[in-house]
């Protein structure tokens, strides 16, 4: 998490360290809910493109959820 607040204060959009961290902590839930693929780059390059190839394989897909019409 200190590395989220860390990269989202250096980009200046107007918020303090306080006030991103507490914005970052409000929407972690959702975002670690959503379905989408989730790749951690702290760890050194060769580990995560092994990771995307992974993730990129046939043997790998996930069905897509349906789509609601209302």
């Amino acid at each position: 998490m200190d590395e989220i607040v860390r990269r989202q204060v250096a980009r200046s959009i107007g918020r303090t360290p306080g006030r991103e961290e507490a914005v970052i902590r409000e929407r972690h839930t959702i975002y670690r809910a959503s379905p989408a693929t989730k790749i951690e780059t702290m760890r050194p390059v060769t580990e995560i493109v092994e990771q995307m190839i992974a993730q990129l394989s046939p043997n790998n897909v996930r069905p897509e959820p349906p789509i609601r019409v209302s």
